[in-house]
């Protein structure tokens, strides 16, 4: 659909404006009408569509400020109008305008959600659909502000423990590049009139002589290289085996485990309690699991379970997720318990992912520090060993 921006007058002739998704300009002077006003200007918005979905700490306040107001009666189309007036972020009220004008068109909240060009997550979009069939959209709010905000926790968690390793890696390459270019020539220019040179110094001689001489094409290869980089990500191929590697690693693979069983409970989870079919809500949890590996395979169960297979015997034949989920997907089915097993199972993966986190940045910090050390002792000593050989020949 396209978006048109119109300029219209009222009964009273005050001039009002505004943005409206509509397929040609005849259907929005329609509903312009219908509206009570009078269209004297229209004209169509380039499309500036975003594929990727909003943050989950957005969707969240989104989803917290949505049940706060359903519950407290407040229609649909009013609690989006007052999201408008309230939020200060020039995108969002954007965004939240164009869903507040499809709804005054008529169109559902779920349908309004999936027109925002993926802005709004496909899970969020079917949950929003179940909630409006069910007529319980005030606590499919509370779910989705709850599953989102996890999700933010957890992801600022992770991203947290990781600082410290990024930010040491940066300085320690940033320190290398100065050492290579601006340090180590001074030392190597005195080592030319010596014969013989330990293999380590030359090797380091000959990267710091091409990182001098030719810097700006070397800078211009690692730019092609990370281009090529990025463009093999897109590649599905490439993608499934970096899911591989990821959920195999010996010290990252069991936290990602975790990390995608507590996505995947929670998920199933939020969408089972809202009435979505299993067979659906495994389609829709596997494609927000962030791994190409697991979706495969989760796409892989949807025939099982059409076949009868049970949700946790297809589950035991996945690769990814931790072995303990399976069992409690079992006793869920057997008791009729299957949604609060799953909450249960989320909560738990939830706090496991956290204490596998800080476990793995304690590991870490020691062990980058020992490899710096080790590496910064041998350039050390591949430097000095000549020096001193250059002062014995002077001597």
């Amino acid at each position: 659909m396209n978006r048109f921006w119109y300029k219209a007058k009222d009964m009273r002739g005050r001039i009002v404006t505004g943005i409206m998704r509509a397929e040609h300009e005849k259907q929005v002077y329609r509903s312009v009408r219908e509206m009570g006003l009078f269209a004297v200007c229209l004209k169509e918005l380039p499309d500036s569509s975003r594929k990727r979905p909003l943050s989950a700490r957005v969707l969240a306040d989104f989803s917290k400020q949505m049940e706060a107001m359903l519950k407290s009666g407040i229609p649909a189309v009013q609690a989006v109008h007052m999201l408008t007036r309230r939020e200060k972020n020039g995108n969002l009220v954007q965004i939240y305008k164009d869903i507040y004008y499809l709804l005054l068109q008529g169109y559902a909240m779920s349908e309004a959600l999936k027109l925002q060009n993926g802005i709004f997550p496909v899970m969020m979009v079917h949950m929003v659909h179940a909630g409006e069939h069910g007529g319980h959209m005030a606590d499919t709010m509370r779910e989705l502000s709850v599953y989102y905000e996890k999700n933010d926790r957890l992801g600022r968690k992770i991203g947290g423990a990781l600082v410290y390793p990024v930010f040491l890696m940066v300085v320690v390459l940033a320190g290398m590049i100065l050492l290579f270019t601006m340090v180590l020539p001074k030392f190597f220019a005195l080592f030319d009139s010596l014969e013989q040179l330990p293999a380590a110094t030359r090797v380091f001689m000959w990267i710091s002589n091409q990182m001098v001489s030719h810097g700006f094409s070397m800078l211009i290869v690692l730019v092609f290289v990370a281009v090529v980089g990025v463009c093999l990500c897109q590649n599905k191929k490439v993608q499934n085996y970096i899911g591989v590697v990821l959920v195999h690693l010996p010290m990252l693979g069991p936290l990602m485990k975790t990390i995608y069983t507590a996505r995947f409970s929670r998920a199933m989870s939020a969408l089972y309690e809202n009435g979505v079919p299993v067979v659906q809500a495994v389609n829709l949890t596997s494609q927000v699991m962030g791994n190409v590996y697991l979706e495969t395979q989760l796409k892989k169960m949807l025939t099982e379970l059409c076949e009868g297979v049970s949700l946790s015997g297809a589950l035991m034949k996945v690769d990814g997720l931790a072995e303990s989920l399976a069992p409690s997907v079992f006793i869920g089915e057997e008791t009729g318990e299957l949604q609060e097993l799953l909450a249960q199972a989320a909560s738990r993966f939830d706090m496991e992912a956290e204490e596998a986190a800080g476990r793995l940045t304690t590991l870490l910090e020691p062990l980058m520090i020992v490899v710096l050390g080790v590496g910064i002792g041998f350039l050390f000593l591949s430097v000095m060993m000549p020096l001193m050989q250059y002062y014995k020949s002077m001597g």
